[in-house]
């Protein structure tokens, strides 16, 4: 949320994608595809609900987990946790002085841009794109 009450008749406003915002099966899909395109192989990645990973993954291996470890995963848990919503963020995009929100076109096209960036930007990561 961005805080500009002298701009907007209201407190708080939210700078999101808003219903327009790619969930995370649609991002992953996007992503493998730009590395697909790139001639990069690359298999989607699996993931598991937060709630299979509480009820079952957890009570039978974490504690096998060294304590450093425990905390790096659960670090990590915390921070994908937001992958996992089932609706979109608001937004207050469109509404009084600020710009109109994006569409899913434009949303996507940047995630395409993101990742292309990111590839061109680590070339060593990527050793099939190194020219022989």
């Amino acid at each position: 949320m961005v805080n500009h009450p002298r701009q907007y008749d209201r407190e708080h406003v939210w700078v999101t994608s808003g219903a327009a915002a790619l969930d995370i099966d649609s991002l992953v899909a996007v992503l493998v595809d730009e590395a697909t395109r790139l001639g990069i192989a690359v298999d989607a990645p699996r993931r598991l609900h937060p709630d299979v990973f509480q009820r079952l993954w957890k009570p039978a291996f974490f504690d096998l987990l060294d304590p450093a470890s425990q905390t790096k995963f659960a670090n990590l848990l915390a921070s994908v946790a937001n992958l996992f919503n089932t609706s979109p963020f608001p937004t207050s995009l469109g509404s009084g002085p600020l710009p109109p929100a994006q569409t899913a076109g434009t949303i996507e096209r940047s995630a395409r841009l993101t990742a292309r960036h990111l590839v061109e930007r680590s070339p060593g990561a990527y050793p099939v794109l190194q020219s022989a």
